[in-house]
């Protein structure tokens, strides 16, 4: 196998059958043979190629107008190439497919919304990797079974063109909802069966995860007391018993639909977040929240949380939120932990509620009480790794980030609040242009995605020529 950088230029000339045309110098570096057709491969496309000898540039590789077309190719680029002598075969490169709910074609500046600048930044950050790298949605797929219709950032504007289908995919898809439509899942069931890797396919359960972790020993002792919620009942035993608790969906995301039940003076306290602020009910007796708390729950899984003393910054309890990815060697490692607390009074620490963040030494340096003693960021780096670790190894499905939320109480103990596999990607960049211009220079997680793109690829590519599912070749 022999991995090469090199231009790929598409030539004009339609006349031919397909063929592909190699400088001298690197033919003779590869020890090609121009007597057989050679086998050339883009994501899910092949085709046969002649093989022809021209032209003085040693990095440059040049196919007409029938070979690109047939393997969907959207333009000349820089790429990683991979040739096998063995089966004369070529491959022009890795290709990272960036699943999303849906696309604004009336918003050409911003297509996919508050994810738009991070897509640019994977973008920029493939093409280190001469990796394609493009976003589709489900319903691009099913219109079209043999290619995507996905998009492309070419000559700072967005582009809708045909495309292969990627080695990898890159599951942003913002909801749950979106996730469960039948497009989505039969699409991710057949690149699945297919062998394409699929980055944080699904979104976590609380409780789930909660379970899983509550059986391994070292992680058992920092976990909050939780219940699965099964009436006012299961909020009252843990009332009594810690004085504080919360109620938090078992499905849900961005502090949505969250309570803070507290008891303090003989009444019973219900806080939660809504858009303008956060709501204070106070009720004399528990039959009373119990009515007010039940209709709102409706039938949604609901967990019961036990309520913890954290370390504070200006009057407001500070989580930590530790970005923990999968890298270049394929093995997990901490990208980033940052610090966030909530508004003023407020119950929860995401950002997309009002909270604000800073940077995690600072939190554990100026977080009162400043008598209480508090852990070192590397315990805070080791004890999130040991939960991608054990989430990896008790939740099917693969997994290639995770946002874990951790928090410190008075007494300097770690407590785990909770895993995303889906962690936020819409935090504005000081730099976000307002309208499509030159790629942003990229923030190590999404650096660190396409490290794991081209690992992802490199596996699969030594390992057996690619087979894709029925009706997806």
């Amino acid at each position: 196998m022999l991995v090469m950088r090199v231009f790929i230029q598409i030539d004009a000339d339609t006349g031919k059958p397909p063929t592909i045309i190699f400088p001298q110098s690197l033919a003779k570096r590869m020890a090609l043979s121009t007597s057989l057709p050679l086998r050339v491969s883009f994501g899910s496309r092949q085709a046969a190629a002649a093989v022809a000898i021209g032209g003085s540039s040693t990095a440059l590789i040049r196919l007409n107008q029938p070979l690109a077309q047939t393997l969907c190719l959207p333009g000349p680029r820089l790429a990683h190439i991979v040739y096998f002598r063995d089966e004369h075969r070529l491959d022009l490169g890795p290709i990272l497919g960036v699943l999303v709910s849906r696309a604004y074609e009336n918003e050409p500046a911003r297509p996919f919304g508050h994810f738009t600048p991070f897509f640019l930044e994977l973008i920029a950050s493939g093409a280190r990797h001469g990796m394609l790298v493009y976003a589709f949605t489900a319903e691009d797929v099913a219109t079209n079974p043999s290619t995507i219709c996905g998009w492309i950032y070419r000559h700072n504007a967005f582009h809708r063109v045909h495309l292969p289908l990627p080695h990898a995919v890159y599951n942003r898809l913002s909801s749950r909802l979106s996730e469960g439509t039948a497009a989505s899942q039969k699409l991710l069931l057949q690149l699945r069966n297919g062998g394409v890797a699929i980055f944080n396919e699904r979104f976590l359960d609380k409780w789930t995860v909660h379970r899983k972790l509550a059986a391994v020993p070292e992680l058992a002792p920092h976990l909050p007391d939780t219940r699965f919620y099964q009436g006012p009942a299961t909020v009252k035993e843990l009332l009594d018993r810690y004085g504080l608790v919360y109620l938090k969906p078992s499905n849900g995301s961005l502090g949505r639909g969250i309570y803070r039940i507290s008891k303090e003076r003989r009444r019973f306290v219900v806080s939660y977040t809504t858009l303008s602020g956060t709501i204070r009910r106070v009720f004399s007796r528990w039959a009373q929240a119990a009515q007010f708390l039940v209709p709102r729950l409706g039938k949604r899984p609901y967990l019961v949380q036990q309520g913890l003393l954290f370390l504070t910054y200006q009057q407001a309890p500070v989580d930590f939120r530790v970005l923990v990815q999968k890298g270049r060697t394929g093995a997990w490692g901490v990208t980033s932990i940052v610090a966030r607390t909530g508004p003023a009074g407020g119950i929860v620490t995401n950002l997309a509620r009002g909270g604000a963040s800073l940077p995690a030494a600072q939190a554990l340096t100026q977080a009162l009480p400043l008598s209480a003693p508090r852990p070192s960021l590397t315990a805070l780096r080791q004890k999130a790794l040991l939960v991608a670790k054990s989430i990896e190894q008790t939740i099917p499905g693969h997994f290639a980030e995770l946002g874990i939320d951790l928090a410190v109480d008075v007494h300097g103990k770690i407590w785990v609040i909770e895993a995303n596999a889906k962690p936020s990607k819409t935090e504005e960049r000081p730099d976000e242009p307002g309208s499509p211009a030159a790629l942003p220079r990229p923030r190590p997680s999404a650096l660190r995605l396409a490290d794991y793109a081209w690992y992802v690829y490199r596996q699969q590519i030594t390992r057996s020529e690619p087979t894709w599912p029925p009706g997806l070749r």
